[in-house]
């Protein structure tokens, strides 16, 4: 009797548990998008844009490309993964799972550094017609 009372009681916590995160937690999160410098495009692979910094509701469950851009900066990207959070292994239900509240997305904040373009530095070595037309000079002054 007594062991029957327990295994009601425990899985009566279990169904009552499984989807405590996606009340909890929710199965989006706020991400925040920041570059150096401030001011990148910023497209995401679900088709979303904004301009850093900035910040995105994105489902917790989906890997996120992030194609930033910006004049005279070389484009750069960064992927944005689901990772189990702390709880969501040991408390997470079927539920949980399958809605994505038990992942967080990473990295959170989704920050790159972005690269400027350098032009190429004029070449300090002489051209072969500026040194052709350099040693012509030197043997018409030196001919008498």
């Amino acid at each position: 009797m007594i062991r029957t009372i327990a295994l009601t009681a425990l899985l009566s916590v279990l169904l009552l548990a499984g989807g405590c995160a996606t009340m909890i937690r929710g199965t989006s999160e706020n991400l925040m998008i920041t570059s150096e410098p401030d001011g990148a495009q910023v497209k995401l692979s679900d088709g979303r844009a904004c301009k850093t910094p900035c910040q995105m509701e994105c489902k917790r469950n989906q890997t996120i490309i992030l194609k930033f851009t910006k004049d005279g900066y070389q484009a750069e990207s960064l992927t944005v993964c689901p990772t189990l959070a702390g709880a969501g292994v040991i408390l997470g239900g079927v539920i949980d799972y399958g809605t994505g509240a038990v992942y967080s997305l990473q990295p959170n904040p989704a920050h790159v550094i972005l690269n400027p373009i350098t032009a190429a530095a004029p070449s300090s070595q002489p051209s072969a017609e500026s040194t052709a037309a350099a040693v012509d000079d030197k043997r018409k002054a030196s001919s008498p």
